[in-house]
């Protein structure tokens, strides 16, 4: 009997034996489990393995592993035996040893026991019990066949318990021996005799876990692997130096939803960064400063902050620091905030690009150009080369490339794509201007923050307000807003205005696990549908 995963689901199977067969009328049982979720999948199969236990009982049936199972636990309780025979000589040793053998029944005891002191159901804690013990007693040994094997798992479960109290010298005060502490399984024998403790008492040892400033060393270095850009690690070096400063070098295990909440509560009372007149000044002390809300950070810097706890501590887990994430949830508590983009209407950005046009600085009207016709976020427009200007083989039809070619940085995988370069560019004279470049040169050479900054005084010139009338900002990012508006007015399907501006599927449903990306010829007209009455 063993679980099988199909895609995401966990199926429950078990191979007939041959004279059964013809009596069963097929040679395996084969169950859906209905969950992507391992422990779940368990769970549920316990049913399924109670079936097939009452088949094997009413035919007479033993299982054909069960010494092999049993081989495998006796040679796991001899080296337990000889592993308990010598006390180390060295005490602070002896405590470590002595703390893990506690640790071990502890999460036993509080996962597993009913109030009779037996097992009553299988739990999470069982990958605890087979990490941090077996593989520290006896790491060569492969349990994975009882571990994929659920009514293995549970007997499994059992046994262990029963064999780590009979080699353990103390036994923990919440237990009662008349009830909780199992008889030996009869194939191992005997047990233990008993050892000579110290002569003083010795007291469980603290054993620190991974400190936080460690945790975010490690997610830092993750991140760079995986090209997360500098400026974004930047933000988190400082998130990571205020939190320390603020809550100390905390033990990663003692962190808890409650202690995050209160952070966040403190952070949203510091200033802006930027503010000259609190630099220096440490943030305990700023937390006493009755600090103007004009001078505050804001509510989508805050949410920024919740944001980087949640991705933190979900490395934590993948990392196995942790079984939970502390942060879970604090999204919703502490909500972005802050003022959303607006888009531009088609006068606003006919006047902005008839303002551009013939300026002395081409890269200035190369920008606004790409803006309004590609939707592109500004820092991939920023790291264009002349590499990325190319014509599909297939089609004939000539697109950008958004990739990471060069050690170019993009947001996400959803953002490599390739962009249909739209009639109204090439009619500009796009194409004419890439030409002239060299090989591996970039469009626009200065900062991506002289970009914005300029465009930001440049709306100001052309007498747009920075606001709409519904409060919404206008900024270069508008101009994505503005695309993506386009495109929808004209009904262009929801799949094909995320593969051109990079997003990801909002409401994924059965098919888009088989749906792939469409042929660059299929975008076209998606791009064609934006369009602002310029003659």
């Amino acid at each position: 009997m063993l679980l099988q995963k199909r895609g995401s689901i966990y199926y429950f199977r078990w191979v007939i034996p041959e004279h059964l067969r013809p009596i069963f009328g097929r040679r395996e049982l084969v169950r859906s489990l209905r969950t992507s979720c391992i422990f779940t999948a368990r769970v549920r199969s316990y049913r399924f393995c109670t079936l097939v236990r009452a088949h094997k009982e009413h035919f007479g049936m033993s299982d054909t592993d069960n010494a092999g199972y049993e081989g495998l636990m006796k040679t796991l309780w001899d080296q337990l035996l000889r592993d308990n025979q010598d006390i180390p000589a060295d005490r602070q040793e002896y405590k470590q040893e002595r703390y893990k053998m506690g640790e071990v029944k502890r999460m036993i005891t509080e996962s597993a026991l009913n109030q009779k002191g037996e097992i009553d159901g299988y739990h999470r804690r069982i990958d605890d019990i087979i990490k941090s013990f077996i593989e520290i007693v006896w790491p060569e040994a492969d349990f994975s066949p009882i571990y994929n094997n659920p009514e293995e798992c549970r007997r499994f479960l059992d046994d262990m318990r029963s064999m780590i109290y009979h080699v353990s010298d103390q036994r923990q005060e919440m237990l009662n021996p008349e009830t909780n502490i199992p008889p030996l399984p009869s194939y191992l024998g005997g047990g233990l005799q008993n050892k000579p403790l110290p002569e003083d008492k010795i007291e469980p040892l603290k054993i620190e876990g991974v400190c936080f400033s460690k945790l975010h060393k490690e997610y830092i270095d993750h991140l760079r692997e995986k090209g997360t850009k500098e400026s974004t690690l930047e933000d988190y070096e400082r998130y990571n130096k205020r939190f320390v400063n603020m809550r100390g070098d905390s033990d990663v295990n003692g962190i808890n939803k409650v202690f995050l909440r209160s952070f966040i509560y403190d952070f949203k009372k510091l200033p802006r960064m930027n503010l000259n007149r609190y630099k220096g000044v440490a943030e305990t002390e700023l937390l006493k400063i009755n600090i103007p809300d004009s001078d505050l950070v804001s509510p989508r810097y805050v949410h920024s902050c919740v944001k980087w706890l949640v991705s933190v501590f979900n490395f934590a887990v993948e990392s196995e620091y942790l079984n939970k994430n502390p942060a879970d949830g604090l999204t919703r508590v502490f909500p972005k905030g802050g003022t959303r983009y607006s888009d531009y209407t088609d006068e606003e950005v006919r006047t902005l690009i008839r303002k551009v046009s013939g300026n002395s600085f081409k890269w200035r009207e190369l920008l606004v150009m790409l803006g309004a016709y590609t939707g592109m976020r500004l820092g991939e427009i920023h790291q264009l080369r002349k590499e990325d200007f190319r014509r599909d083989t297939h089609s004939g039809v000539m697109y950008i490339s958004v990739n990471k070619e060069g050690g170019k940085k993009v947001k996400n995988d959803n953002s490599l794509r390739s962009v249909p370069i739209h009639q109204k560019l090439v009619d500009y004279g796009l194409m004419e201007y890439v030409d002239q470049l060299s090989a591996g040169e970039r469009l626009f050479t200065n900062r991506e923050q002289y970009c914005t900054q300029w465009f930001a005084g440049f709306l100001s010139d052309c007498g747009i307000d920075k606001l709409n009338q519904l409060g919404e900002r206008r900024v270069f990012h508008s101009f994505r807003h503005t695309c993506v508006t386009k495109m929808k007015s004209k009904n262009i399907g929801d799949s094909l205005v995320e593969q051109v501006v990079g997003h990801k599927e909002q409401r994924p449903t059965i098919t888009d696990g088989y749906t792939h990306r469409f042929p660059i010829e299929d975008l076209v007209p998606a791009v064609n549908a934006i369009d602002y009455g310029m003659e």
